[in-house]
């Protein structure tokens, strides 16, 4: 991978935060301040993460729009992947900083690039949006306040609490309305928009997401079936969504087919490893007689624990005295000694 400073941009920056900090309101930067990771001061390091495929007519245009609503609060990094076009110039020549995959290796391996640029770079949250126009950088401010507020870990902004200027395919929106169903059912809480790739994350976060866990093709809502069951709270903020402007969707063709497949089972398998650990996911998986390896061993606790509180009910062993014998066994015991070897 190549790395290519861009330029800095020109928005004076706010006093008291230098360039790639965010300087926040007194309940933002007390939370900010309670966390052992954050910045002293109130002041945070922002990335805002652009990963970006063929996107040479639209990745300008994000970027200033990034620039206008951030200045010079937060660093704008556009991870190219592996793209055969200017992708990497126009996003250079509108003032971000470009990191250059040598070849396409996929939505989330290019987000991962992403979060271990932060880490390394010791920034204290992402903002991640698409390259290609549809997350509206008019919406970031309602992602990072409650981030830096300390309300959640991760942000992810919904069109469907906010406002989508577009109408939704309908296969897409029943898509969404499956995983979201799941993922609402099993986590316990209210999800609208499980496929937004619009997010707000802490530092963190970031630790997770750089693990082998993180699926490197479309990490949706198994990513956030993962967070709950890790118990990192996410909760979504109203956004402003505009239709994909791309020629090519990175869903045309045979991707939904394998997409639903895929999420689908990533996200049993990921409720199949927590089974038996008391969440609602857990019993769901439990009453379909879902059988993992973690059973064997949770039943042989369960039957030592027993065993034990079996033995503590004992008379002997509230009391402390020594255990007696019955006269049977006191007959057999000195018939075997006299009759054992010397």
């Amino acid at each position: 991978m190549s790395e290519t400073p861009g330029p800095v941009g020109s928005v004076a920056a706010p006093r008291r935060a230098g360039r790639g900090q965010v300087a926040m309101s007194g309940t933002a930067a007390r939370a900010a301040t309670s966390d052992g990771g954050s910045r002293s001061g109130g002041d945070r390091r922002l990335l805002v993460l652009v990963p970006a495929f063929d996107e040479e007519r639209n990745i300008g245009r994000v970027v200033r729009g990034i620039h206008e609503n951030v200045g010079d609060k937060g660093d704008v990094l556009v991870v190219d992947d592996g793209s055969s076009d200017d992708t990497a110039d126009e996003a250079r020549a509108a003032g971000a900083t470009v990191l250059s995959l040598p070849f396409n290796l996929g939505y989330g391996a290019a987000l991962k690039a992403g979060y271990q640029y932060a880490l390394r770079r010791d920034y204290d949250a992402v903002l991640q949006m698409d390259a290609d126009g549809q997350h509206d950088p008019s919406s970031i401010p309602a992602l990072l306040g409650p981030l830096f507020e300390g309300r959640a870990k991760v942000i992810i902004g919904s069109r469907y609490l906010g406002r989508a200027t577009y109408d939704v395919p309908l296969a897409r929106r029943a898509g969404q309305r499956l995983f979201a169903g799941i993922l609402s059912f099993l986590t316990g809480e209210r999800v609208t928009d499980p496929t937004s790739g619009f997010q707000a994350l802490d530092r963190d976060v970031l630790r997770l997401y750089v693990s082998e866990e993180f699926p490197s093709d479309y990490p949706d809502a198994d990513v956030l079936l993962l967070l709950h069951y890790r118990g990192i709270e996410f909760r979504e903020a109203p956004a402003v969504f505009h239709g994909p402007s791309r020629a090519v969707s990175m869903h045309a063709g045979w991707r939904p087919y394998y997409y639903v497949c895929k999420m689908l089972l990533s996200m049993f398998l990921i409720a199949c490893r927590h089974v038996g650990r008391g969440t609602a996911a857990n019993k769901f998986a439990a009453a379909n007689g879902f059988v993992t390896a973690d059973k064997p061993a949770a039943a042989e606790e369960s039957r030592t624990a027993d065993e034990t509180a079996t033995a503590d009910e004992s008379p002997e062993a509230r009391s402390g005295s020594p255990r007696r014998r019955t006269p049977g066994a006191a007959a057999t015991g000195e018939r075997a000694r006299k009759g054992a070897p010397r």
